[in-house]
Protein backbone atom coordinates (compact mmCIF):
# COMPACT_ATOMS: atom_id res chain seq x y z
CA UNK A 1 0.00 0.00 0.00
CA UNK A 2 1.28 3.52 -0.89
CA UNK A 3 1.14 6.15 2.04
CA UNK A 4 -1.65 8.31 0.63
CA UNK A 5 -3.89 5.26 1.59
CA UNK A 6 -2.62 4.74 4.74
CA UNK A 7 -3.09 8.23 5.51
CA UNK A 8 -6.41 7.72 4.77
CA UNK A 9 -7.57 4.51 6.13
CA UNK A 10 -5.97 5.97 9.59
CA UNK A 11 -7.60 8.95 9.20
CA UNK A 12 -10.90 6.85 9.39
CA UNK A 13 -9.87 4.78 11.94
CA UNK A 14 -9.45 7.75 14.30
CA UNK A 15 -12.57 9.66 13.46
CA UNK A 16 -14.16 6.76 14.08
CA UNK A 17 -13.18 6.39 17.68
CA UNK A 18 -13.59 9.77 18.23
CA UNK A 19 -17.38 9.42 17.30
CA UNK A 20 -17.70 6.35 19.59
CA UNK A 21 -16.02 7.95 22.15
CA UNK A 22 -18.19 11.15 21.80
CA UNK A 23 -21.61 9.08 21.67
CA UNK A 24 -20.79 6.99 24.55
CA UNK A 25 -20.27 10.32 26.86
CA UNK A 26 -23.03 11.93 26.07
CA UNK A 27 -25.05 8.80 26.45
CA UNK A 28 -24.17 8.45 30.14
CA UNK A 29 -23.91 12.03 31.19
CA UNK A 30 -25.87 13.09 33.84
CA UNK A 31 -28.44 15.41 34.61
CA UNK A 32 -29.16 17.19 38.16
CA UNK A 33 -32.69 19.11 38.19
CA UNK A 34 -33.56 21.39 40.91
CA UNK A 35 -37.48 21.28 41.36
CA UNK A 36 -38.90 24.58 43.01
CA UNK A 37 -36.78 27.12 45.60
CA UNK A 38 -38.64 26.43 48.79
CA UNK A 39 -38.82 28.67 51.60
CA UNK A 40 -40.80 26.84 55.35
CA UNK A 41 -41.60 28.97 57.92
CA UNK A 42 -42.35 27.61 61.76
CA UNK A 43 -43.94 29.62 64.06
CA UNK A 44 -45.06 28.94 67.21
CA UNK A 45 -45.65 31.77 70.36
CA UNK A 46 -42.09 33.22 69.78
CA UNK A 47 -40.37 31.13 67.69
CA UNK A 48 -39.89 31.56 63.76
CA UNK A 49 -37.66 29.21 61.93
CA UNK A 50 -37.57 29.63 57.85
CA UNK A 51 -36.26 27.01 55.36
CA UNK A 52 -34.70 28.66 52.64
CA UNK A 53 -33.58 26.69 49.02
CA UNK A 54 -34.49 24.60 47.26
CA UNK A 55 -36.62 21.32 48.37
CA UNK A 56 -36.82 18.80 45.85
CA UNK A 57 -33.75 17.12 44.79
CA UNK A 58 -33.46 15.71 41.45
CA UNK A 59 -30.69 13.38 39.98
CA UNK A 60 -30.89 11.31 36.60
CA UNK A 61 -28.70 9.00 34.38
CA UNK A 62 -25.74 9.83 37.19
CA UNK A 63 -22.18 8.39 36.32
CA UNK A 64 -19.63 6.72 39.07
CA UNK A 65 -17.90 9.58 40.75
CA UNK A 66 -20.68 12.51 39.54
CA UNK A 67 -22.02 14.41 42.47
CA UNK A 68 -24.21 17.60 42.85
CA UNK A 69 -24.10 19.95 45.77
CA UNK A 70 -27.31 21.82 47.22
CA UNK A 71 -27.43 24.89 49.82
CA UNK A 72 -29.97 26.17 52.03
CA UNK A 73 -29.99 27.86 55.27
CA UNK A 74 -32.21 27.88 58.34
CA UNK A 75 -32.73 31.54 60.44
CA UNK A 76 -34.28 31.99 63.62
CA UNK A 77 -36.21 35.14 63.20
CA UNK A 78 -37.42 35.00 66.89
CA UNK A 79 -35.79 35.86 69.98
CA UNK A 80 -36.13 32.79 71.28
CA UNK A 81 -33.16 29.85 71.39
CA UNK A 82 -34.61 26.66 69.59
CA UNK A 83 -33.26 23.69 68.26
CA UNK A 84 -34.31 21.87 64.94
CA UNK A 85 -33.92 18.76 62.55
CA UNK A 86 -33.20 18.90 59.05
CA UNK A 87 -34.57 15.43 56.96
CA UNK A 88 -35.21 14.06 54.18
CA UNK A 89 -38.27 12.43 52.89
CA UNK A 90 -40.14 11.07 49.70
CA UNK A 91 -36.71 9.08 48.91
CA UNK A 92 -36.67 7.45 45.82
CA UNK A 93 -33.08 5.95 45.51
CA UNK A 94 -32.24 3.14 42.89
CA UNK A 95 -28.70 3.50 42.79
CA UNK A 96 -28.56 1.76 46.77
CA UNK A 97 -26.16 2.12 49.28
CA UNK A 98 -23.70 3.51 45.98
CA UNK A 99 -25.85 7.21 46.78
CA UNK A 100 -24.16 8.99 49.68
CA UNK A 101 -24.39 12.18 51.36
CA UNK A 102 -21.96 14.76 52.90
CA UNK A 103 -23.60 17.33 55.17
CA UNK A 104 -21.19 20.22 56.13
CA UNK A 105 -22.22 23.63 57.74
CA UNK A 106 -21.03 26.96 57.05
CA UNK A 107 -17.57 26.34 58.44
CA UNK A 108 -16.97 23.31 56.13
CA UNK A 109 -17.34 21.15 58.93
CA UNK A 110 -18.91 17.59 58.20
CA UNK A 111 -21.52 17.19 60.13
CA UNK A 112 -23.20 14.33 58.97
CA UNK A 113 -22.21 11.40 56.32
CA UNK A 114 -23.72 8.27 54.81
CA UNK A 115 -25.18 5.87 52.61
CA UNK A 116 -28.44 7.62 51.18
CA UNK A 117 -31.69 5.05 52.42
CA UNK A 118 -32.87 3.56 49.39
CA UNK A 119 -36.59 4.68 49.91
CA UNK A 120 -38.82 6.22 52.84
CA UNK A 121 -42.42 6.36 53.70
CA UNK A 122 -41.56 8.79 56.79
CA UNK A 123 -38.77 11.32 57.48
CA UNK A 124 -34.84 9.99 57.70
CA UNK A 125 -33.46 12.58 59.68
CA UNK A 126 -29.78 13.66 58.46
CA UNK A 127 -29.19 16.12 62.02
CA UNK A 128 -31.32 16.20 64.83
CA UNK A 129 -31.09 18.84 67.53
CA UNK A 130 -29.18 21.56 66.32
CA UNK A 131 -29.34 24.39 68.15
CA UNK A 132 -29.80 28.10 66.85
CA UNK A 133 -29.68 31.67 68.41
CA UNK A 134 -32.87 33.94 68.14
CA UNK A 135 -31.53 36.13 65.26
CA UNK A 136 -29.28 33.14 64.24
CA UNK A 137 -28.71 31.96 60.38
CA UNK A 138 -27.27 29.13 59.46
CA UNK A 139 -26.11 27.69 56.35
CA UNK A 140 -25.79 24.32 54.75
CA UNK A 141 -24.09 22.74 52.14
CA UNK A 142 -25.36 19.07 50.94
CA UNK A 143 -23.45 16.89 48.59
CA UNK A 144 -24.75 13.91 47.16
CA UNK A 145 -22.46 11.54 45.87
CA UNK A 146 -22.46 8.32 43.64
CA UNK A 147 -19.51 6.76 44.84
CA UNK A 148 -17.15 5.08 42.29
CA UNK A 149 -16.24 1.94 42.61
CA UNK A 150 -13.44 -0.62 41.24
CA UNK A 151 -16.25 -2.94 40.26
CA UNK A 152 -18.73 -2.86 37.12
CA UNK A 153 -21.41 -0.77 38.34
CA UNK A 154 -23.61 -0.97 34.94
CA UNK A 155 -26.48 -1.77 36.72
CA UNK A 156 -27.29 1.57 37.27
CA UNK A 157 -27.61 3.28 34.12
CA UNK A 158 -30.93 5.15 33.64
CA UNK A 159 -31.37 4.93 37.46
CA UNK A 160 -32.45 7.90 39.41
CA UNK A 161 -32.70 9.60 42.59
CA UNK A 162 -35.40 11.88 44.29
CA UNK A 163 -36.12 13.45 47.51
CA UNK A 164 -37.04 16.37 49.57
CA UNK A 165 -35.41 18.19 52.17
CA UNK A 166 -37.14 20.05 55.01
CA UNK A 167 -37.00 20.80 58.66
CA UNK A 168 -38.63 20.75 62.04
CA UNK A 169 -38.30 21.86 65.15
CA UNK A 170 -38.03 20.71 68.68
CA UNK A 171 -38.59 22.10 71.67
CA UNK A 172 -38.26 26.02 72.40
CA UNK A 173 -35.17 26.43 75.10
CA UNK A 174 -36.74 27.68 78.20
CA UNK A 175 -40.42 25.90 77.76
CA UNK A 176 -41.75 22.77 78.83
CA UNK A 177 -44.30 23.02 75.27
CA UNK A 178 -43.25 20.86 72.23
CA UNK A 179 -43.10 22.78 69.02
CA UNK A 180 -44.02 20.31 66.81
CA UNK A 181 -47.35 20.17 68.69
CA UNK A 182 -48.12 23.91 67.92
CA UNK A 183 -46.83 24.64 65.05
CA UNK A 184 -47.85 25.53 61.91
CA UNK A 185 -45.78 24.99 58.41
CA UNK A 186 -45.73 26.45 55.34
CA UNK A 187 -44.69 26.46 51.81
CA UNK A 188 -44.36 28.33 49.50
Amino acid sequence: MDKKKIAIISSIVVAVILLVVGVSYAYFSATVKEEVKTQTVIKANELSLTFNGTSEITADDMIPGDSFTKTFTVENTSSVKASYNIYMEGITNEFNEDLVYTLTDEDGTVVAETPLPVTNTGKSYLLKDIEIDGGQLQSYTLKIEFKYLDTPQNDYQGKNFKATVGIDANQVKGSSEQVAKVCKITKD
